[in-house]
């Protein structure tokens, strides 16, 4: 029988969550994963197995934390504000501009194996329907012709707002995406 570990997986996958959204997986090598956990290379691949799996929980726990943030309490017209608006607010409290540890990661697919590129594709997936959702919500029976257009426009706003927040771009600009992307919907949706 192995010895007990000797920290907290949860305040390890915390520390990963952090190398991976700021390096990138490439970009992040295990003694950057071993400074950031304060654990030696043994006790992580003990904890959570190879560096593929280390991101893959890191990706889970950005998951949790995102959608955490951008679920609305009510479904509908004021949820599209509340997801969008959270995205700003979100990616403007970020003082190194990290952006979307998922977004991130798409530039990065030749160097992820295909489970980690099925954790990101379903991410999009997820905040896809969660956006469905809210279009749907916002009507009393079958939402109009074109709702999917509408849905995938703004995930791209809520896409586009991680990017360009960590390209730099302006909190102006970034809440005139967030603005222009409700207004979108709010004149369609009436």
């Amino acid at each position: 029988m192995g010895r007990p570990r000797s920290f907290e997986v949860d305040d390890a996958e915390a520390a990963l969550l952090d190398v991976f959204w700021s390096k990138g997986y490439a970009g992040s090598a295990v003694r950057d994963l071993c400074a950031a956990t304060g654990q030696r290379p043994a006790s992580l691949y003990a904890a959570f197995g190879d560096k593929d799996q280390m991101f893959q929980a890191a990706l889970r726990r950005y998951l949790v934390w995102i959608e955490g943030h951008l679920t609305p309490s009510e479904d509908g017209r004021d949820g599209v504000r509340h997801v969008l608006e959270t995205t700003c607010r979100l990616t403007l409290a970020d003082r190194e501009r990290r952006g979307c540890a998922i977004v991130n990661s798409v530039a990065e697919r030749e160097n992820l194996s295909p489970k980690a590129n099925a954790t990101v594709h379903e991410s999009f997936e997820r905040l896809r329907d969660l956006l469905r959702r809210q279009v749907h919500a916002s009507f009393a029976s079958a939402p109009p012709a074109g709702a999917e257009n509408m849905v995938n426009l703004l995930v791209s706003a809520t896409v586009s707002i991680r990017l360009l927040g960590r390209a730099g771009a302006t909190p102006r600009d970034l809440r005139s995406i967030a603005a222009g992307a409700v207004e979108a919907f709010t004149v369609w949706a009436a």
